[in-house]
């Protein structure tokens, strides 16, 4: 009896380790596909989450630059000038005008999308200067 209790317990012990391996590798699978549709598009790619914080992103490699430690607000990937004097996206303020901050937060609100939202955006480059820079952004909840 003790036998049979203890074959059964193993078999669900077995089923269980089976069931989450395959979760795992799933998982493991769409990670590495979002990675690699990341690192080959030419466009740069921001997956944000509502704070504005940059989860992913390939901006960092079709720039060939190093990734920074510090807070990875959009705005402060970007370089934004009013990001960067204030320390941090969001903070300085004529960030309540910013034609992208408002079109991000609504679509979070609305859960919806947008595009071809042109704007210009002061922007610092690679002499640490900053430069105007004209873009186009399309984005999706």
């Amino acid at each position: 009896m003790i036998v049979i209790l203890i074959a059964l317990l193993l078999a669900a012990v077995i089923a269980l380790a089976i069931t989450e391996y395959k979760k795992y590798k799933t998982n493991l699978d769409n990670n590495t596909l979002l990675s690699v549709i990341m690192y080959n598009i030419s466009s740069y790619v921001f997956l944000i989450d509502d704070k504005l914080r940059v989860k992913q992103t390939n901006y960092y490699a079709l720039n060939n630059i190093k990734e920074k430690g510090s807070v990875k607000l959009l705005g402060n990937v970007l370089g934004c000038e009013n990001g960067v004097e204030a320390g941090e996206c969001g903070k300085h303020s004529r960030c309540r005008e910013c034609v992208l901050r408002y079109t991000i937060n609504k679509t979070f609100a609305n859960k919806g999308e947008f595009s071809d939202i042109e704007t210009t955006m002061r922007l610092y480059n690679g002499e640490k200067s900053p430069v105007n820079v004209d873009v186009n952004v399309s984005g999706r909840y």
